[in-house]
């Protein structure tokens, strides 16, 4: 009964940090430009190891498959390869990308 319950509680914990960050290793969620920020992107949304960038108020936007380690955000799709230097902090729910700072929407 102990061992059950102890898997049942590792299971719950396992998916809700899954729930809680994207598949390719950032908190999902809607980035907007922090206050002062100028950015070609109204927003960047994180879903899983999907990341999408949104331009003029929504209307055309680009989703991309990435993978995130050590500060440096890698699109992984299509055989090609990009680098983009990127952290997160958790306490302030800030994203720095390619240096502008966006900040977590909700």
């Amino acid at each position: 009964m102990k061992k059950s319950l102890t898997l049942i509680l590792a299971a719950i914990l396992i998916a809700s940090l899954l729930v809680s960050c994207g598949g390719g290793g950032l908190p999902n969620g809607r980035y907007e430009p922090a206050a002062g920020e100028l950015s070609s992107f109204d927003a960047i949304v994180i879903n899983g190891s999907n990341i999408t960038m949104t331009y003029a108020f929504g209307a055309i936007s680009q989703t991309y498959k990435y993978s995130y380690k050590n500060g440096t955000l890698t699109y992984t799709e299509g055989g090609a390869s990009l680098n983009v230097a990127c952290t997160y902090d958790k306490d302030t729910k800030i994203l720095e990308w390619a240096g502008i700072k966006y900040e977590k929407v909700k």
